[in-house]
């Protein structure tokens, strides 16, 4: 799980961090942290709380960090957008399996 975090953390993490903003830095960790660590509990909720409660006040969004993804170009936090990728339903039914439907959970996992 720590390797995941500084994997997350190396490949996201500014070339130079000295000229980011601490807030912009804060929020990456917070994603790193999210998606590795948090990827791995049993109880999301109390993690999520947990993140809320150690984070900078007005640095995280509202809601579950699960639901959010953080753009480092646009330095935001937003939701992950399921319509961005249409359902397509083939006119067979013989690939009735190759059916993605997006919803907020398949969009994160596909991140």
């Amino acid at each position: 799980m720590v390797q995941q975090l500084c994997t997350i953390m190396n490949v996201f993490f500014p070339q130079d961090a000295s000229a980011a903003d601490s807030d912009h830095l804060e929020n990456i960790f917070l994603m790193a942290l999210t998606w590795s660590l948090g990827a791995c509990v049993v109880d999301g909720e109390a993690f999520d709380r947990f993140v809320h409660k150690i984070a900078q006040k007005g640095s995280l969004p509202p809601g579950s960090l699960f639901d959010y993804v953080y753009l480092i170009p646009r330095r935001r936090w937003e939701l992950f957008d399921v319509s961005k990728e249409p359902c397509v339903i083939p006119d067979s039914l013989e690939s009735f399996n190759k059916v993605w439907v997006p919803t907020a959970e398949t969009v994160s996992y596909t991140f």
